[in-house]
């Protein structure tokens, strides 16, 4: 404790500064510590600083060195409200912490003073801090979703970015078995996964906030319910305007050449079987030296419960001399993934079919009959084991062709199955 002596030159500085500060209500209490010619302080509270939180604030301070604090008084709305707190000091450095509740949501400038068992006081520590309340939660905005996707029994949510004091967000959902889940997104995470969905079933959410680094409370936005519309479909033609290709370290070269441009994966799926009418877009073909086996790969757009896969072989209806021939497919596989490696390799990948080419005639290689012709102009179909997952992307694994060549070329492929999709309102 210090104890200083001003004589009759400290009294008169004490009246005057109790004057100057005569407004302050809590002030007058301490007016009797100036009478006399000896004033005696107590230790202050050090690094007093204030915690925000929902209706209440803490604050805390350091008593470094002086046996003799005993208790603590604080002030705040100008001295109108005050508390008392006890203080039960140790040999060492002592933190004190205290929480004001049921404080109405505002701004407060609150003053602490420490004392000793003699009534003898410290001089005047303050801080500002906030108080929050209905208020500021009737302000809070939930993180908005951009889009919503279903692929492989898993809503996928894509949010626009979050506010600077949401912590996350917090989505409630059901599962398959009727069981509810939760998923939590981080302020910097833009897609959320939620695993195995119940198609049709609508999810909540909500958002947390903290006003400030050091608020004591988390503070929510009302929940919002989204819900969710989908479509089965079932054992049908996948859409091929939803399909795309699918690049990937270690595929085949396309075939480029000055009568080639417009040689596209996509072109697996234009849906233009004349070649000699529409030579860019009939086709898709590989480049000559590639060698056997060669894969490339194609994004479905959904993931689906596959049925079958279907090959049309080039030249099936311009180019006869092709069928059965040159470059077409004989042997091939077909795989399936729902996440493929980025690597370009088969990790992630379930093989889904073996594929051999049906000549109906069997003749060899550069003869064919009207039935044969007209197999190939149907398309050969290939099942899909049941017991082989939905996937979303499909890969053709080429391990010979019909000429025995270096490249292969196909003119359209299907896919048939089941899958759900979402909505569009």
């Amino acid at each position: 404790m210090k104890r200083i002596n001003y004589g009759i030159y400290g009294f008169i500085v004490a009246i005057t500064i109790s004057g100057f500060f005569a407004c302050r209500k809590q002030d007058d209490t301490y007016r009797q510590f100036l009478e006399g010619g000896e004033i005696v302080y107590v230790e202050k509270a050090d690094s007093l600083r204030a915690y925000s939180g929902k209706n209440r604030v803490k604050l805390s301070w350091i008593i470094f060195s002086d046996p003799d604090v005993s208790r603590a008084r604080i002030f705040w709305n100008d001295g109108a409200d005050s508390t008392e707190v006890a203080i039960a000091r140790t040999t060492g450095i002592d933190t004190i912490e205290v929480v004001l509740d049921d404080l109405a949501e505002g701004s407060y400038t609150f003053d602490v003073y420490t004392y000793d068992d003699a009534g003898n006081s410290s001089i005047q520590a303050d801080v500002f801090a906030q108080a929050y309340g209905e208020n500021y939660v009737a302000s809070l905005l939930n993180r908005a979703i951009q889009q919503i996707g279903y692929n492989n029994g898993k809503l996928e949510l894509a949010w626009y970015g979050a506010d600077n004091q949401a912590i996350g967000t917090e989505v409630t959902y059901t599962d398959v078995s009727d069981i509810q889940r939760k998923a939590d997104v981080l302020p910097g995470d833009s897609v959320a996964v939620l695993a195995d969905y119940k198609p049709n079933s609508p999810f909540e959410y909500v958002t947390y906030y903290k006003p400030d680094s050091m608020s004591i409370d988390t503070f929510s936005t009302h929940a919002s319910t989204v819900e969710v519309q989908m479509q089965h479909h079932e054992h049908i033609d996948l859409d091929k305007s939803l399909f795309s290709p699918l690049y990937l370290p270690g595929d085949a070269p396309i075939w480029v050449t000055s009568s080639s441009e417009g040689n596209d994966l996509s072109n697996l799926w234009s849906g233009i079987f004349l070649g000699r009418q529409a030579s860019s877009r009939a086709w898709y073909r590989t480049a000559d030296g590639t060698g056997m086996p060669q894969h490339f790969q194609f994004d479905l757009g959904v993931s689906a419960k596959l049925n079958s896969f279907k090959l049309l072989q080039r030249g099936a209806f311009d180019h006869e001399a092709l069928v059965y021939a040159n470059a077409n497919p004989r042997r091939w596989e077909v795989w399936g993934s729902n996440e493929p490696a980025e690597d370009g390799s088969y990790d992630g990948w379930v093989k889904l079919a073996d594929c051999e080419s049906h000549k109906p005639s069997g003749t060899p290689v550069g003869q064919r009959t009207p039935e044969d012709i007209a197999y190939a102009q149907a398309g050969e179909t290939f099942q899909i084991p049941a017991d082989k997952p939905p996937v979303r992307y499909i890969r053709l694994r080429i391990l010979e062709t019909w000429g025995n060549t270096t490249a292969v070329f196909i003119s359209e492929v299907w896919l048939n199955g089941s899958y759900w999709t979402i909505v569009q309102e």
